[in-house]
């Protein structure tokens, strides 16, 4: 499990692909009785905006940068299985990789059960200061504590879970395949020519 890696999407990755990922993020989060966002347009997101990501087999764990602090927020979870979604998560934590959880009690008691730590809470208060959305606990991988503590002292945490409008700007017409096509199709603009035009006088 220590070949475990994050990583960054490709430019314009396979639609299909990011597509079945997105499905399997919304088929997990339902099953909790979330409402899942829209498989389509996250998977969109993802691609164009190279996301990063942790992967094994068909288990992914998406991820959004904190900052420059190198530390990342886990924001979509997409397991295949139940078992290899545990695999997964307990494969990023033995490979101790800067990954934060940010995530509701339930999700808190589980991420426990395969071994990562809370925050303590006057932590999560801080973080709670610089922008954290209230009720989130945060988990880190086991023996990266003080790392995190000092990373949740200076990091901005707003934005980090933003609504369909905000992330629109994510759309980035930077990261979009540019095609140089040439001068614009202009049909010629001469007059319709009428029998006078032609017929000699």
């Amino acid at each position: 499990m220590s070949s475990l890696a994050i990583r960054k999407l490709p430019h314009n990755a396979p639609q299909r692909a990011m597509r079945a990922v997105a499905r399997r993020y919304a088929a997990a989060i339902e099953r909790r009785g979330r409402q899942a966002t829209t498989p389509q347009w996250l998977a969109d997101v993802w691609r164009y905006n190279c996301a990063s990501y942790v992967r094994m087999g068909r288990n992914w764990l998406m991820l959004h940068a904190l900052s420059n602090s190198g530390w990342y927020v886990a924001s979509h979870f997409a397991p295949d299985t139940l078992r290899g979604g545990y695999r997964l998560l307990a494969g990023v934590r033995e490979s101790r990789l800067p990954v934060v959880f940010t995530v509701p009690e339930d999700l808190a008691a589980d991420l426990e059960r395969v071994g990562w730590k809370r925050l303590p809470s006057w932590a999560a208060t801080i973080a709670g200061k610089l922008g954290l959305p209230a009720g989130k606990i945060l988990l880190v991988p086991t023996g990266m504590m003080v790392a995190a503590l000092t990373a949740a002292k200076r990091v901005d945490w707003r934005n980090l879970y933003a609504s369909d409008e905000e992330w629109s700007g994510m759309y980035c017409a930077c990261n979009r395949r540019k095609r140089t096509r040439g001068p614009a199709y202009t049909p010629n603009q001469k007059p319709i020519a009428t029998i006078a035009d032609v017929w000699p006088a």
